[in-house]
């Protein structure tokens, strides 16, 4: 469906639409990162769809056969990963700093994702694309703050370096408020009279990757339905295909695993 859908799109739309082979890049790069870091590389696999894998401008023979963070490097060389990651590079005898590449890499991703809806869009288009975005990192930052919160014992001052340094709605003084929280009840309190009230009105703190997904889809839909044709409806309708795809692997591995039915949560 991509494909058809980008054959069909006007020229300048495609650099926009292009988001998901970059994002299948960046998860890839991070799979060979984690798979590296533990020693397993026998379980790593070059698996991109042909189309991906056409558009992609990493060596993926090179990436397949790797084996060190070096070779990494060479496999990226003539793409916009080689850089950052250039400056990552643990020192010798030293592990990978895999926390800092992965919020780097997503921050390059929505950083020129942001640059292209600036450069190439104005008026209606421009607005609802970067509503659309801004909000999906808001609340990517806010389920950082409470997962992080939940299972990580850091010091208030360092919570920016977990967080992608882009804010629409909600800034690092609202994060680090709800950081600091003393209660569950106190970050439900906050969020409900946040800028995303409308978002965590009923939400159960447990679930709250749930819910915010929740309203990312029912933007899309509404966009789906409402919204003037642009390549606003061409990003949605990936999207929402997305979280169909998720639910679908969501499903079969909570069967696979014996999860009860009324326990298994769709996006």
């Amino acid at each position: 469906e991509y494909e058809r859908l980008m054959h069909f799109v006007p020229e300048k739309d495609k650099e926009l639409l292009s988001f998901p082979i970059r994002q299948n890049e960046i998860e890839l790069i991070l799979e060979f990162l984690r798979c590296l870091s533990l020693n397993q590389l026998e379980d790593f696999s070059v698996n991109l769809p042909a189309f991906f894998a056409k558009h992609s401008k990493i060596k993926l023979s090179a990436l397949q056969n790797a084996r060190t963070y070096d070779e990494l490097l060479a496999a990226l060389r003539k793409t916009g990963y080689y850089g950052a990651l250039s400056r990552l590079a643990p020192g010798e005898g030293r592990q990978i700093d895999y926390n800092t590449i992965e919020l780097v890499l997503w921050q390059n991703f929505y950083e020129s994702f942001l640059s292209a809806i600036k450069e190439n869009y104005t008026g209606e288009t421009r607005s609802v694309l970067l509503s659309l975005i801004g909000s999906r990192l808001d609340i990517e930052n806010i389920s950082r703050v409470m997962r992080i919160k939940a299972n990580f014992d850091i010091p208030p001052e360092e919570l920016s370096s977990y967080l992608i340094n882009i804010n629409y709605k909600v800034d690092l003084d609202f994060l680090k408020t709800l950081f600091e929280a003393q209660s569950e009840a106190e970050q439900l309190d906050l969020l409900r009279n946040s800028k995303y009230r409308y978002v965590f009105s009923k939400m159960d703190i447990r679930q709250i990757k749930g819910y915010s997904q929740d309203y990312l889809v029912e933007t899309c839909r509404k966009a789906i339905l409402r919204s003037a044709p642009s390549v606003y409806i061409g990003a949605v309708y990936l999207l929402l295909k997305e979280a169909e795809i998720i639910n679908l692997i969501r499903i079969i591995e909570s069967i696979r695993y014996g999860v009860e039915p009324k326990n298994i949560l769709p996006i």
